[in-house]
């Protein structure tokens, strides 16, 4: 009978300690309460993939600057899922360069427009996810207008309905 006693206080007493190890410490009265701390996540932004082009066209200059571009779009995919967007946009930059050795005169000219402003656009996404566009991604796109007076409009215009960048 004693035994049983001394089991059940014991299971009370651990019960007991147990309820006053959780419980908080009571804070002074003058004390505000800790700020609740608030996580954002920052969805990255995603890349467009560039306009296909078959077979050889009667445009080499087309036809080369495309292939070159398109190992550039490879290579900033590669840097894209090692998680480097920064890379992945300088990437980007380079592929929009490649289709300026079209000519204007060129039947492809439009087609090349319109890969070098989606390759432009990812540049700006790439240095959005990198936290990098209102520093480094900024100042290369407005060295990439110069470069390309063509779509100098079409970047400031992305420049300035930039998405809001994230920070890593």
């Amino acid at each position: 009978m004693r035994a049983r006693y001394h089991r059940r206080v014991k299971l009370v007493a651990c019960i007991a300690l147990a309820a006053c190890a959780h419980a908080p410490a009571p804070r002074p009265p003058d004390e505000p309460a800790p700020a609740p701390k608030i996580t954002t996540v920052c969805a990255v932004y995603g890349y467009r993939a560039l306009l296909p082009h078959g077979a050889a066209s009667e445009d080499p200059a087309f036809d080369s600057a495309h292939a070159d571009a398109a190992r550039d779009d490879l290579a900033a995919q590669l840097a894209t899922a090692n998680n480097e967007h920064r890379k992945a946009a300088r990437h980007y930059l380079h592929c929009a360069a490649r289709f300026r050795s079209v000519a204007a005169t060129s039947a492809l000219r439009f087609a090349a427009a319109a890969n070098a402003k989606i390759c432009y656009a990812n540049a700006l996404v790439g240095f959005a996810n990198a936290g990098a566009l209102g520093s480094d991604g900024r100042r290369e796109l407005e060295r990439a207008a110069v470069d390309d007076p063509a779509l100098a409009d079409a970047i400031a215009k992305m420049l300035a309905d930039a998405p809001s960048e994230c920070t890593p």
